[in-house]
């Protein structure tokens, strides 16, 4: 039937795609709406489909299709897409429009809702596309180009009170945000690294560690710090699981982020801040756009890949410390 062929497809396009075969996968990957599991749904159906036609003269309506981290990824693209529309509009998660309007003066940011936001309405567009197409029609070879530097921009005065703050608590030494995943959905269980692992970095001298966990997992990262007698600091006025804006905020106060494969790596590499992230081995927690073997990402310049390899967490964790006691030296 129609959904066990797309669910076949897609794994196909995926296979491709990990490889750095964007433009082989990406027709497969197109059978996306199709398959049994997912987030993606269609919308504005009624408008026609962007085919990566011209756009002189028309207006354009992205919309977001999958999570936050796959909607920064593809953000930068809109730039080029800016220039030569007459009007891009996005609709994104609303978590996300304040930081993505600041970021984007030049595109009209609404949030996604039951019904068509008044902006786009009034706006008529001539065409639509969910925001993930842009990688297919403006970064075929984004693989082989450098990445985009930062194009999130934070509050800068809310930037510098947050670093004053945890300055004042870490008495000067480096800042580092950590977020070790999620226990719940099978996917994220792949991408995270049990909170337990995390010791040997947070016995780690000379640095101060900020809580970038979100949901119920916050508090066990939380109670390991204390455990490990690390300086550790627990933001109560930033709710990880709200308004991007003030988590931006935070992670641009910081030197370096190391996190798992989620939202806040996305976030930290689209603010150009210094960002190590643990991809999962190959598996359900797998994801296309950071391939098979590469260290370094084609999408955020200041982002390092550290690959996992199946059941060496133990080994893994003592390594990501000694490099980080590396990357402290080289500081001093």
């Amino acid at each position: 039937n129609t959904a066990n062929v797309a669910d076949a497809k897609v794994n196909r396009g995926l296979i491709r795609m990990l490889q750095g075969r964007i433009e082989d996968g990406w027709a497969d990957y197109g059978m996306r709406r199709w398959r049994r599991w997912g987030r993606v749904s269609s919308r504005y159906s009624e408008i026609p489909a962007w085919q990566g036609e011209d756009l002189t003269g028309k207006t354009i309506l992205l919309w977001c299709e999958q999570g936050l981290g796959e909607a920064i990824l593809c953000a930068s693209l809109m730039v080029k897409l800016a220039s030569e529309a007459s009007a891009v509009l996005l609709e994104c998660d609303p978590r996300m429009v304040s930081l993505f309007q600041r970021s984007f003066p030049n595109i009209t940011v609404v949030p996604g809702q039951s019904s068509p936001h008044s902006d786009i309405i009034s706006a008529s567009p001539d065409v639509q596309a969910p925001i993930f197409e842009l990688v297919v029609y403006r970064a075929q070879n984004s693989i082989q180009q450098e990445p985009s530097p930062a194009y999130l921009i934070p509050d800068s005065s809310r930037v510098a009170e947050v670093r004053a703050r945890y300055s004042e608590i870490s008495k000067g030494q480096p800042l580092i945000g950590l977020s070790w995943g999620s226990p719940k959905a099978a996917s994220a269980r792949q991408k995270s690294i049990p909170v337990g692992y995390w010791a040997s970095v947070l016995k780690t001298p000379g640095v101060a560690f900020v809580n970038l966990q979100y949901g119920d997992a916050r508090d066990a990262l939380n109670d390991l710090a204390v455990h490990c007698q690390a300086t550790f600091i627990e933001d109560p006025f930033i709710d990880p699981s709200g308004s991007l804006d003030a988590v931006a905020d935070q992670i641009a106060a910081l030197d370096l982020v190391l996190t798992v494969s989620n939202t806040t790596g996305h976030l930290a590499g689209a603010l150009g801040k210094e960002t190590w992230i643990m991809v999962p081995p190959l598996g359900l927690g797998s994801m296309w756009y950071w391939f098979v073997d590469r260290l370094d990402s084609p999408w955020y310049a200041l982002v390092s890949l550290l690959r996992r390899q199946v059941d060496s967490d133990d080994a893994f964790m003592n390594g990501l410390s000694a490099r980080l006691k590396d990357w402290l030296s080289q500081r001093l």
